[in-house]
């Protein structure tokens, strides 16, 4: 499912286990705070993480300078492996540094939660 992120309150944060991934200009990508690297080393990493993790969640930016082509071929790449790909706009990064606080996605995952969509009943989004 493709998802736009959104910023909640820093106390439900989760475990802290997000992974982010920045789509960088030479077909490269980088995974949280590790140094880039090129996009089939950096999916082949992120099949790796996922494969353990119940919820698979990425949040996905480009950096400043990706051509759109760039960006979707991560995209596309990312993609399969993730329940949701949560798409991280400069608005909402803004607003997780100002809070400190964390990502989430703009629909509930695993449950119903007040005042968000059920991620299940959007499944004709999902590829």
């Amino acid at each position: 499912m493709l998802d736009l992120a959104t910023a909640p309150a820093p106390e439900s944060c989760g475990d802290g286990r997000q992974i982010l991934a920045v789509a960088i200009a030479g077909n490269r990508v980088k995974l949280n705070a590790k140094p880039d690297v090129p996009v089939d080393e950096g999916v082949s990493r992120l099949r790796e993480v996922l494969s353990t993790r119940a919820e698979k969640v990425v949040w996905i930016k480009g950096s400043p300078g990706i051509t759109w082509g760039e960006f979707m071929n991560l995209v596309d790449d990312v993609w399969p492996d993730t329940a949701i790909l949560s798409l991280l706009t400069p608005p909402v990064e803004a607003l997780v540094l100002e809070r400190r606080s964390c990502l989430d996605t703009s629909c509930a995952v695993g449950g119903s939660v007040p005042g968000r969509r059920d991620c299940a009943k959007l499944a004709w989004f999902h590829r």
